[in-house]
């Protein structure tokens, strides 16, 4: 029989039925992205297997020559969010590069139920050129978070370049959300004189937001 490609994209891991799904391949990952532009995964926990190479090398060096590889945001152009639950389970992802349109992150939009938690993301290169909502953001976890979402026990040392950006959460616009047992530990490039910060680069329609225990170095 003919190998499976680990890296060639496939959704034949999600069928709906179930509460709870492991991914654990480049490929899962993409089927994941491709599914996140119209599903939700309201009430679904999403769990990483393994850990994720998306590309390998320096992404140091990514802003003069880029990867092979593209990275497109989780739920980067679902207006519903990602609603679902993102958890690492403790592995990381690397080498993730974008260099374009919208929200540049891990998940692009994280709105009411999602959870992102329990992964790191290292190694990547992410930069926003034109935006969504008059500007462009950029994070090492999520592009924009709203209403009762939380993000927990997440690092990132992503090199991060947009209008927006910040480590953990680039644009806030929603209340009773969470930012808890994160550490960011990158480097920021914001653009036209934009909001830059640790945790969260801009907050609009401010109501309560908790940050707690969090580092930036």
């Amino acid at each position: 029989p003919t190998p499976v490609d680990p890296n060639a994209e496939t959704t034949a891991w999600f069928d709906g039925s179930k509460t709870e799904y492991t991914i654990s391949t480049i490929g899962e990952m993409k089927g994941l992205v491709t599914l996140s532009q119209s599903q939700t995964f309201a009430g679904i926990t999403i769990k990483l297997g393994a850990d994720i190479v998306w590309n390998e090398g320096d992404a140091k060096t990514w802003s003069n020559t880029a990867p092979a590889n593209v990275w497109n945001a989780i739920a980067q152009s679902n207006v519903n969010g990602f609603l679902g639950t993102f958890d690492g389970q403790g592995h990381t992802i690397s080498g993730l590069y974008y260099n374009g349109n919208g929200y540049a992150a891990l998940v692009g939009r994280l709105y009411s139920t999602g959870v992102v938690k329990n992964v790191a993301v290292i190694n990547s290169y992410l930069k926003s050129t034109t935006g969504t909502e008059s500007f462009h953001h950029s994070s090492g976890v999520v592009g924009r978070m709203n209403n009762g979402a939380s993000v927990e026990n997440v690092y990132t040392n992503a090199i991060l370049v947009a209008e927006k950006s910040a480590g953990i959460v680039a644009f806030n616009d929603g209340g009773n959300t969470i930012i808890k047992n994160c550490w960011f530990d990158g480097a920021i490039v914001a653009t036209n004189a934009g909001n830059a910060a640790g945790m969260i680069g801009s907050v609009v329609n401010s109501k309560e937001h908790t940050i707690e225990n969090c580092l930036f170095t």
